[in-house]
């Protein structure tokens, strides 16, 4: 029995789109402890909020499987499944689209607390509503509970849609682009709010952003996996993966954000990308996904063979044949190299 409580593994997941499959996420293996903070990154379409939206059971796998606390999910039944499906829950990215326009927030809250008996009469309910507003800085309580969401400025209507998460006492938070559609003054505070959350109460989060600098903020002490194309191209600790970046996409993508002020790190020299357009999923190339853009390609190398993700020191784990070869040949006078292997993370 695994100390996880989330685990993917080997998932993919395919659409029919004018009759053909198409591939939007290969081979992804992914482990989440219980009180951990993972952030996924990368560009639009690269598949971290189909990842997400898999693990909260919302799409089916089309390979491969997920396990909740060691029970794949595409087999629970009963009780145990109503645990699963209350264990998890979703933080949508559009606060204004998640929510019902026709309710007040008293009855937001009040649907889940009431609809899974976690609530004892009126008075109770009235606590517990409070208790969640409370929860997430959403105060006076009183005049909160009152208003429609359109009454609500878009930090608000964020905060709203995580207490509403929490109302069920899950375990995981999916955070979908939580933060990416309210204003950037108050992106830092939300994301506070959601670390204290966890330290209360000892939730799991996986955060998806296309933002790698907040990414490597709210996963400060924990890890980050960065996506490209619907595989997992880098996985490790947040500091360690912005120090020490393996993947030429992860450097593509620390090169093009912005300076962290509060840190030492200098932004990295400006990488030219041997192009700028991102393949199609319907014409995926062969081998490596980011060859084509990749200014460390490797003809008969790099357009050969997909690399696998594989580690080069513990918990630091990268999906490229160039860069992990090169590592092996500064280590081992051999440079001897197993490539036919997956590694959890």
């Amino acid at each position: 029995m695994s100390d996880s409580l989330i685990r993917l593994e080997h998932v993919g997941k395919s659409f029919v789109q004018k009759g053909r499959h198409v591939s939007a996420i290969e081979d992804v293996n992914l482990e989440i402890r219980p009180g951990e903070i993972v952030s996924l990154v990368g560009e639009s379409g690269c598949g971290k909020t189909t990842t997400g939206r898999m693990i909260a059971g919302l799409l089916a796998p089309s390979s491969g499987r997920i396990l909740y606390s060691d029970a794949d999910i595409s087999t629970l039944q009963g009780a145990e499944r109503r645990a699963y499906r209350l264990g998890v829950q979703l933080v949508h990215q559009d606060p204004y689209a998640s929510l019902n326009p026709t309710q007040r927030v008293r009855q937001i809250l009040a649907a889940p607390l009431t609809r899974h008996r976690l609530v004892r009469g009126r008075d109770d309910l009235e606590v517990r509503m409070r208790e969640l507003l409370h929860s997430v800085d959403l105060t006076p309580a009183d005049e909160v509970l009152g208003k429609f969401p359109h009454q609500l400025s878009g930090g608000q209507r964020q905060r709203l849609s995580i207490a509403r998460a929490l109302s069920v006492r899950p375990s995981f938070l999916v955070a979908d682009e939580a933060v990416s559609m309210v204003d950037v003054s108050i992106r830092i505070s939300i994301l506070n709010t959601l670390r204290r959350l966890r330290d209360e109460y000892g939730l799991a989060i996986l955060f998806i952003t296309h933002d790698l600098a907040l990414a490597r903020h709210f996963a400060s002490n924990g890890r980050v996996g960065v996506m490209y194309l619907g595989r997992l191209v880098e996985f490790a600790d947040a500091d360690e993966l912005v120090r020490n970046p393996q993947h030429p996409y992860t450097q593509a993508l620390l090169a093009a954000s912005p300076p962290d002020p509060l840190s030492e790190r200098h932004r990295p020299p400006p990488m030219k990308l041997r192009q700028d357009d991102i393949p199609s999923l319907l014409a995926r190339p062969s081998g490596c996904p980011f060859h084509p853009r990749c200014p460390e390609f490797q003809e008969g190398i790099c357009d050969t063979a997909v690399p696998p993700l594989v580690p080069l020191t513990p918990g630091h784990a990268v999906a490229c044949t160039v860069r992990t070869q090169a590592y092996l040949d500064s280590v081992t006078p051999s440079g001897l190299l197993r490539l036919d292997s997956q590694i959890m993370p």
